[in-house]
């Protein structure tokens, strides 16, 4: 009876190292289950890192070039910077020396009152001028040096724009002069030259002598030039035209010119009749 008993025990101590054992060994395998879960977890999310990376490297892997062409430019800016403001210390050097040299108010109010003086009693009416030319005025290439009186030196003088003359030939009556033997092309560009004066513009007479280029018909003719704000320009006294050539060079001999009356004019000669002065 009492070995039975025993052997009772005996089997439920086994029993109980089975059990405990079964039970270790259940969570030793639940853990290492959640060990290798963890391990895939985290390697998981070492390639989305890595992956991420390569990305961004990628992406900016020209950031290091761009920042140094920005450095440089910079640097360009510097430069360009320091040498504006040497500049503008020249201008301002420049303009206190002028400013210290100029006219004082008093001199320019002198200045201006013999300005307004002169031009109030040298204003004549178209009138005038034409009874001047009914009169007195008959130009020919034996008496051109009468015109030298009319060409003397102006006091004061200013330079029109090109407008400002297109302007003020509208307004003269000079082209509406009848054309004849006696009255020509000389006599219309004298006419011109001297009712400018009137605006203190200094105006010349030119004649070009040449044939057409096209046609080899000789060409003859009179016409002014005047120095304008924009350049040389030449102004036809029969049409008040005003033309001018590249750059606003002037007509040379020789050379080849596109006339306001569409003839293509080779120059064979050239002469100032009146300079513009």
């Amino acid at each position: 009876m009492v070995s039975g008993s025993k052997l009772k025990v005996g089997l439920i101590v086994v029993l109980a190292i089975l059990i405990i054992s079964l039970i270790t060994n259940f969570y030793f395998y639940c853990g290492q289950q959640g060990f290798i879960k963890s391990e895939i977890r985290l390697q998981t999310q070492l390639h989305m890192l890595t992956t991420t990376y390569d990305d961004y490297a990628a992406t900016h892997s020209n950031d290091n070039i761009d920042f140094t062409s920005l450095e440089l430019e910079y640097e360009n800016y510097m430069t360009s910077h320091t040498i504006l403001d040497e500049d503008y210390a020249n201008l301002q050097t420049q303009y206190n020396n002028y400013m210290s040299s100029s006219y004082s108010e008093s001199e320019y109010n002198s200045l201006q009152s013999t300005y307004d003086s002169y031009q109030t009693s040298h204003t004549y009416t178209d009138s005038q001028y034409n009874s001047i030319l009914t009169e007195n005025i008959n130009v020919t290439e034996e008496n051109i040096k009468y015109l030298e009186y009319f060409n003397r030196p102006l006091r004061f003088t200013k330079i029109p724009t090109i407008n400002e003359l297109q302007v003020w030939l509208n307004l003269d009556e000079t082209d509406q002069l009848l054309y004849h033997s006696e009255f020509d092309c000389k006599d219309f560009s004298a006419l011109l030259s001297i009712k400018v004066k009137n605006n203190f513009w200094n105006m010349g007479i030119i004649a070009v002598w040449g044939y057409d280029k096209n046609t080899t018909e000789e060409y003859r003719h009179a016409f002014n030039y005047i120095e304008t704000i924009e350049g040389l320009v030449y102004v036809e006294p029969q049409n008040d035209n005003i033309w001018w050539f590249s750059d606003h060079d002037p007509i040379e001999i020789g050379t080849t010119y596109g006339f306001p009356d569409d003839k293509w004019i080779v120059v064979e000669t050239l002469e100032t009749i009146i300079e513009a002065r």
